[in-house]
């Protein structure tokens, strides 16, 4: 799947373009996959305003644009929302799925995925793909690849039920 793609095409169309007008100080602040069958070609792409706080999401799939209301936006509270940089991405959704994968089998051999999704951001290790595997065994394990250079530069294995 091409991401850039599918973003210029959100990005060109009627409907976004009139939302963008009327809304300038939004700004494209993350994009969204899930890597399961039902959702294998669908983008979310999340466009944040500072004035608001607020996210709307664009959801693109089949050639069609959904957009949704204004929801909470999700993060640490002492981290600011950063631009996504488009220009950063060097290496493909397919390219980093497939280093965080072999990274996954070679450094946590006994996690494989039930669920799994990405969140493509600007945070504070710069763009990223930010993996997310669910594992059956109740833990996820999260696996950061820089955007620019495919390198893995973080990755955490969290127990969803200790200390319930």
């Amino acid at each position: 799947m091409d991401i850039l793609e599918r973003l210029n095409y959100l990005e060109k169309s009627e409907a976004f373009s009139k939302w963008k007008k009327e809304n300038p100080e939004f700004f494209l602040s993350h994009i969204f996959v899930m890597f399961d069958n039902l959702n294998k070609d669908i983008i979310q792409c999340g466009y944040y305003s500072p004035k608001i706080d607020r996210i709307i999401t664009f959801v693109v799939q089949d050639g069609e644009i959904v957009k949704s209301g204004e929801s909470e936006v999700f993060r640490h509270p002492d981290k600011n929302v950063k631009e996504f940089e488009r220009d950063k991405i060097k290496i493909s959704l397919d390219q980093a799925y497939k280093i965080m994968e072999d990274f996954q089998k070679k450094e946590y051999p006994n996690q494989s995925a039930v669920k799994s999704f990405v969140i493509i951001q600007n945070i504070d290790e710069g763009m990223v793909y930010n993996f997310t595997y669910m594992t059956p065994t109740f833990y996820t394990l999260n696996v950061k690849v820089s955007c620019e250079t495919g390198e893995v530069v973080s990755h955490l294995l969290h127990s969803l039920i200790k200390g319930m």
